[in-house]
């Protein structure tokens, strides 16, 4: 059997998330494909993963989607394991990306979507013995078609010690944090981000605010967030650093990696909030929540 969201994800597929898929098969009967038709591989067996991070980034009039996924707990070894992502949109479009067996980079029109992450296990002589997937929907990231507008990335959580000059392309997916719910005693993260519409030129304000869902404003443990050697500053429950102009000619996008240590913090819902200014006074923000747990 094979069952899908609820009916209120219907009409706004964007806002399906990983937990709303359940898939499976009927093992008993081979003849019936439960399955969807793209995707057939009737008779093996299906498992679905809740375990995505999606971050989405600017690029030539689209965007470029990063999807970091972990298997279902109970899987076995990754190692003969291959991997797809499907990109599928309400107008029809479909787009199909071969990825590893940490995610996908995947390039998309800047519509609306869900985006299916396909692995399959592979047994020599055998063929695919095992299939599982993970599926969340994806909303356009504002701003995506507009190359002059500034804008700001989604904030991408890895492990920490990213290298300060890191691109999108040289971060390696293995790095790359498959879930946004973390144990807190592996609290310690990086974050990877892109500004677009600024010039090299310009000297930029960051400031990364938390909020706490469970514990109000209690933030005491802000200080010990501060990874030693960067440059931030604990400010109103925020921290905030400034990024020197660049010389030379406009880069585009312009990319910020810091890292953040929440190992001290209570269990609970937090989100942070990035937020990027100029000398002047033009601003972009974007918010990821993360949920720490013990």
């Amino acid at each position: 059997m094979a069952t899908i969201p609820p009916r209120a994800t219907w009409n706004a597929p964007q806002r399906t998330e990983a937990g709303d898929w359940v898939l499976g098969t009927n093992r008993s009967d081979r003849f019936r494909n439960p399955w969807p038709a793209e995707h057939a591989r009737f008779p093996f067996s299906i498992a679905t993963s809740t375990s995505v991070q999606v971050a989405r980034f600017r690029r030539n009039g689209a965007q470029l989607l990063l999807a970091a996924t972990a298997p279902p707990p109970s899987w076995p070894s990754r190692n003969s394991e291959q991997s797809t992502g499907v990109w599928m949109s309400s107008p029809g479009t479909r787009v199909v990306q071969r990825g590893s067996v940490d995610g996908v980079q995947i390039a998309v029109p800047c519509e609306d979507g869900v985006l299916s992450f396909e692995s399959e296990r592979l047994e020599a002589g055998v063929g695919a013995t095992a299939w599982w997937r993970v599926r969340t929907g994806v909303s356009t990231l504002p701003d995506c078609a507009d190359s002059e507008t500034m804008s700001v990335s989604d904030l991408l959580v890895t492990v920490p010690r990213l290298a300060r000059s890191s691109t999108l392309d040289a971060v390696s997916l293995s790095r790359v944090r498959p879930s946004l719910t973390l144990r807190r005693d592996f609290a310690a993260v990086g974050l990877f981000f892109e500004v677009y519409g600024t010039h090299a030129r310009d000297s930029l304000s960051v400031t990364l605010a938390f909020r706490s869902r469970s514990q109000g404003g209690a933030l005491a443990w802000l200080t010990d967030a501060i990874v030693p050697g960067s440059s931030g500053r604990v400010r109103d429950g925020s921290i905030a650093w400034r990024l020197p102009a660049d010389t030379g000619q406009p880069a585009q996008p312009r990319s910020v990696t810091t890292d953040l240590d929440m190992r001290t913090a209570p269990p609970g819902r937090y989100d942070l909030t990035i937020t990027i200014e100029t000398a002047g006074g033009r601003a972009v923000s974007a918010t990821r929540t993360i949920e720490l747990v013990p």
